[in-house]
């Protein structure tokens, strides 16, 4: 469950590795635009498929970059869609272990979290493109080379790790 101290974590965190916030506007123009459901889906999937490539991670829409809630004023159906990026092939695959939830705020804006594991596969994106999450940035990155990293950490992990029976 979420509450009141995880929300100011969120607006005051800085963004990095295992950290991004995705605004649901545009203000490239000056004046706030509500941005497509679909370009706000695009960032989900690559921030979460980055994340997951490298060490997991934790995304919240409706944040904007320097930490003020502006909200998810998108339609119910619209929502659905970006809750459902992870699963959805049409974006990212394999699917991603995921864990999101929708937020209220005491203010009544909505929000979406993301809460993604490292995982032992490499995802890749609907437009064939692998990304890495490096520092505060989704890097495009060779699969092989992806593999490779992941492989590393896989043999670390079970080289760190006691059978059952040990002493």
């Amino acid at each position: 469950m979420v509450v009141d101290s995880d929300i100011q974590r969120w607006q005051a965190a800085e963004e990095g590795q295992f950290f991004d916030r995705k605004s649901a506007f545009d203000r490239a123009s000056g004046r706030p635009k509500q941005r497509k459901a679909a370009d706000i889906a695009r960032d989900i999937a690559e921030t979460l498929s980055a994340m997951a490539n490298a060490d997991g991670g934790e995304l919240v829409v409706g944040i904007e970059n320097d930490g003020p809630i502006t909200g998810l004023p998108h339609a119910h159906d619209k929502v659905r869609l970006l809750v459902g990026v992870p699963k959805d092939r049409n974006y990212v695959s394999p699917p991603l272990p995921c864990h999101t939830s929708q937020v209220t705020t005491a203010a009544g804006l909505r929000l979406l979290h993301f809460e993604v594991d490292w995982s032992p596969d490499v995802h890749q994106l609907a437009d064939s493109r692998y990304l890495l999450r490096v520092h505060d940035r989704n890097s495009p990155f060779a699969a092989d080379r992806i593999a490779a990293l992941k492989s590393a950490k896989a043999q670390g992990l079970l080289e760190r790790s006691f059978p059952r029976g040990a002493r």
